[in-house]
């Protein structure tokens, strides 16, 4: 996710799922869901606890989910558009500090934990559209949260696949392929592979950008300047006063 710390880590990860946070629903596009995990390798809790030393909580792990109203599915937010993200691939777990900010990292996430994720997400998901289902035979009425805007969202795309950041994320995913032991697709397959990643990546902060960023202000007095991040999303920007 733009704008979001992250640091390189390695270990074997024993992740739990704890629960779901919280969630937030963008009608006809996709409900963002905040999950809350533990049980996280040593080295990202050691990360954790240099950052905020004796305020360290070992609770303050999660990761972040997004359900696809139009593709009707579910999947895990990284923050591979981050230009800080580590070389070896996009962190997929976070750590909220302090002062609120979330810290993201690289752990193993295996599959078995994200198919408990995503049934629990689906619960909610299928209640609400029971739900929404009722009330659009009521109200037939359009949704009042703005849409995506399709054509900019291809333009920052295409924008991304000329960094060097797309080169890089195509050589992480050459880098899986081949840790796994699995032949290396074509290069056209994997310039696909990781362009329907930054698509995704880009739909949840456009989305948040449309209905309106839930800004969290940490200003820096000794060099006149604050970083808005935002709670839901966590773009980021800065400010020189």
């Amino acid at each position: 996710m733009t704008g979001s710390k992250s640091k390189q880590n390695k270990g074997v990860s024993s992740l739990e799922f704890n629960g779901i946070e919280h969630y937030d629903v963008f009608e006809d596009d996709v409900i963002i869901f905040w999950i809350d995990v533990s049980g996280p390798p040593e080295e990202i809790r050691s990360i954790a606890q240099e950052i905020d030393g004796c305020n360290f909580n070992p609770y303050g792990f999660g990761v972040c989910v997004n359900y696809s109203y139009v593709d009707k599915e579910f999947y895990l937010v990284t923050d591979a558009h981050n230009t800080e993200a580590p070389k070896d691939g996009p962190c997929n777990i976070f750590y909220t500090d302090q002062d609120g900010d979330k810290l993201w990292l690289k752990t193993d996430i295996s599959q078995e934990l994200l198919d408990r994720i995503f049934t629990e997400c689906g619960k909610i998901v299928s209640d609400r559209e029971k739900e929404q289902a009722g009330i659009r035979l009521e109200t037939p009425s359009s949704s009042a949260v703005p849409s995506l805007n399709r054509e900019e969202l291809e333009k920052r795309l295409a924008q991304y696949m000329q960094l060097e950041l797309f080169q890089m994320d195509i050589g992480d995913l050459i880098s899986d392929y081949t840790s796994q032991g699995l032949p290396v697709p074509p290069m056209e397959q994997l310039r696909e592979e990781a362009a329907s990643e930054a698509r995704k990546c880009l739909e949840t902060v456009m989305i948040c950008e449309a209905k309106g960023h839930l800004w969290r202000e940490k200003a820096d007095p000794e060099n006149g300047s604050s970083t808005l991040s935002c709670r839901r999303c966590g773009a980021e920007e800065h400010l020189q006063w």
